[in-house]
């Protein structure tokens, strides 16, 4: 399976497994992706409602909800980690299943008659499911084929494998048209008629027309994901800070601005253009101008219960619109700072190597602390988001962290029952107390009375 790496600045992609993709569930569009096993998603207008595939289909007997699913496409199509394809119809009852290979991505043509896997296997096949998945085609390559997309004419098929070769064959002579050679992991393909558009690492896009028959390669400076226009002309490509219109001949049309978040799914639907970022936002443009529309993005994650919460105050701004939340999740050992006003993620909290449990904030020191299952505590800078110090002692998962006074000081304690005060300069520990015979799942910190003086924890 294939897993998607955190985007530069340490912010982690919100699925799991594989990259992001548009779907119809329900007669409503949806943006769907794989969690741990089973597809999750939620629909564009309800995007914090988040369902799962298993839960949905539970009442149907032919569903394997225990099964893993590695990829998926159309509406519905869906590969396993023991090496099947199968086809559901649209109340989730089995059509089909055939026994395929690893598959690492799948697509489908605009029919949704032919569905296409690349494997570790080193191959591509086609698979019709007029036929109940009968294997039509098999395209060979010398290493892992890692994307497979139809032309949306149905009869060209694009592969990529980890070479960095891209290939485009004839279904109807099961012939290769031509090849191209890239310097690096080749991100995405998108067909424009009979035009291929590729997007590789090394930060170029490459355009090969049949007219011309000759590749052009144009710098872009990012990685990017592309969608063909619904002109049927152009192409666009989303990276990390921009949108961009492309004719053909590899010159820009138009330009749209994108949050500082690394885009994992590009699509067009209904006259406007998706882009799904990797910190989870849905922004939604014009497809003709990129214009942004104005509904305010909305942030969505792993369906998984949130551990922590707690809120970093601008004291610059009169409103909330300099607001801030740290969150960690139950999946996560990474935490994320959200702004309030957008649900934009605005940085990371990377060093942690187990899931957070528990977080902090102080409002005089402009620090942030956080305990994690890993053992230890750690204290960040909430202006830069760089870790301060590791605070070292625990010998168990650590489920509550606060700190204490104006901030110098931080408090924690966990399933080792002990209750710990560090500094949250250097990390030191001042105090250490066996405080409950059990775990301990929280902890805070008050001023004592003026005339006692000191803090009760």
């Amino acid at each position: 399976m294939l897993r998607l790496e955190a985007a530069s600045g340490g912010r982690e992609a919100f699925f799991s497994e594989g990259r992001a993709r548009l779907m119809e569930v329900e007669g409503s569009t949806c943006v769907a992706g794989i969690v741990k096993g089973d597809v999750c998603f939620a629909k564009l207008d309800e995007p914090n409602r988040i369902k799962r595939l298993s839960a949905l289909a539970s009442s149907s007997v032919t569903f394997r909800a225990d099964e893993v699913v590695t990829c998926f496409a159309g509406n519905f199509f869906v590969s396993t980690a023991s090496l099947l394809v199968r086809q559901y119809d649209r109340h989730f009852s089995l059509v089909a299943t055939v026994r395929a290979h690893a598959v690492r991505d799948m697509s489908t043509d605009t029919t949704e008659s032919l569905v296409a896997t690349a494997s570790a296997d080193r191959t591509a096949r086609v698979f019709d499911a007029r036929r109940k998945l009968a294997c039509t085609h098999r395209f060979a390559h010398d290493a892992v084929v890692t994307i497979a997309r139809f032309s949306n004419r149905g009869y060209d098929l694009a592969t990529a494998d980890e070479s960095f070769l891209c290939c485009a064959f004839d279904l109807d002579t099961s012939s290769r048209k031509f090849q191209i050679r890239h310097d690096a992991r080749v991100a995405d393909v998108a067909w424009v008629g009979d035009a291929l558009v590729t997007a590789a690492d090394d930060d170029h896009l490459r355009f090969w027309t049949a007219a011309d028959k000759v590749v052009k390669k144009v710098y872009v400076g990012e990685s990017c994901v592309l969608d063909a226009s619904l002109d049927g002309k152009t192409v666009v490509s989303a990276g990390k800070t921009l949108l961009r219109k492309w004719r053909l001949d590899g010159q820009v049309l138009v330009k749209g601005a994108i949050p500082e978040a690394s885009s994992q799914l590009l699509s067009f639907r209904g006259g406007e253009l998706v882009v799904v970022t990797l910190d989870g936002a849905f922004l939604r443009y014009d497809d003709r101008l990129l214009n942004r529309r104005l509904d305010k993005p909305t942030l969505w994650g792993p369906a998984d219960e949130i551990l922590g919460c707690a809120f970093l105050a601008e004291e610059k701004e009169e409103d909330e619109s300099g607001l801030c939340a740290v969150v960690a999740s139950a999946s996560s050992e990474v935490g994320r700072i959200l702004e309030i006003s957008t649900g934009r993620c605005v940085g990371s909290l990377v060093g942690h190597t187990d899931v957070i449990l528990a977080v902090a904030a102080a409002s005089c020191e402009g620090s942030i602390a956080t305990a994690s299952k890993d053992t230890t505590v750690r204290v960040w800078e909430s202006s830069s988001f760089s870790q301060r110090c590791v605070c070292r002692g625990h010998v168990e998962p650590v489920s509550a962290v606060s700190f204490v006074g104006g901030g110098d000081k931080v408090a924690s304690a966990g399933r080792d029952r002990t209750l710990k005060l560090w500094d949250a300069t250097t990390g030191v520990s001042l105090a250490s107390v066996v405080a409950h015979d059990k775990d301990v799942n929280a902890v805070s910190a008050v001023a004592a009375s003026p005339s006692g003086g000191g803090t009760w924890l």
